[in-house]
């Protein structure tokens, strides 16, 4: 891999982590986009420097949420892969398969707040009206992200700039 592929991958790798996935991840993740044809596992172990079982796990862990895919031409007898091209896509998928999840979980933990008796809430000393504005953000939050992730036909032609 050449040092400029290797520091935008690292420097792709630091960003995602923000989404609460590894370095690893957008490592391979750009390696995939920014080639022209599809990778065996034995091309992105190499070219990463990493060991097989974490590759492995990575692109399973990329096929789960649908941000790379497996191609159905191999490489002598190795299967490939690439990275989906449309980053709305992308970023819809992650939405969806992560962050909704993670609203979700959010969402049932004030609910159990909301379940505790009277007294049992008095003792925890937290803001009943608090914690309806912090419910009521989230699902705000989570509206915002299901409509996002509905878009079908989106372009970024008005965001373009290049």
């Amino acid at each position: 891999m050449s040092t400029e592929l290797k520091i935008l991958s690292k420097s792709v790798g630091n960003f995602i982590k923000y989404w609460g996935f590894k370095n690893i991840h957008g490592e391979i993740w750009t390696y995939l986009y920014l080639k022209n044809r599809p990778l065996s596992s034995a091309e992105l172990q190499t070219e990463l420097g990493i060991s097989k079982a974490l590759l492995s796990k990575s692109i399973n862990e990329l096929l789960s949420y649908e941000l790379i895919e497996f191609v159905e031409s191999v490489e002598h007898g190795r299967a490939t892969y690439t990275a989906k091209e449309n980053i709305f896509d992308v970023i819809q998928s992650v939405l969806k398969n992560r962050e909704l999840s993670l609203i979700a979980d959010t969402l049932d933990k004030i609910n159990q707040i909301e379940s505790l008796d009277e007294t049992k809430l008095l003792t925890t000393e937290i803001d009943k009206k608090r914690l309806k504005k912090i419910k009521n953000l989230t699902i705000l939050a989570k509206k915002t992200l299901n409509a996002m992730t509905k878009f079908k036909d989106f372009s970024f032609k008005v965001f373009k700039s290049y």
